[in-house]
């Protein structure tokens, strides 16, 4: 008896084992997708601050105000 109990904790124990594993892999991957991400959008927001009036701003060309000057 004391046999089947040590192969049921040795059990348990792998598969909470690997279940921490796989749960720290998956989070240390979309944290580093998300810095990824966050990288991409901070790069797009600073070359529409390197051009005049940024490249989305409705200041500048036919959608803003200059048009009608």
């Amino acid at each position: 008896m004391a046999e089947a109990f040590k192969y049921m904790f040795m059990d348990q124990f792998y598969g909470h084992l690997t279940a921490i594993i796989l749960i720290s892999m998956t989070n240390y991957l979309r944290s580093k997708e998300e810095e990824e991400h966050t990288q991409i959008n901070n790069s797009i927001m600073l070359s529409s601050t390197l051009c005049p009036g940024g490249w989305a701003s409705p200041d500048v060309g036919h959608f803003g105000k200059d048009r009608f000057l």
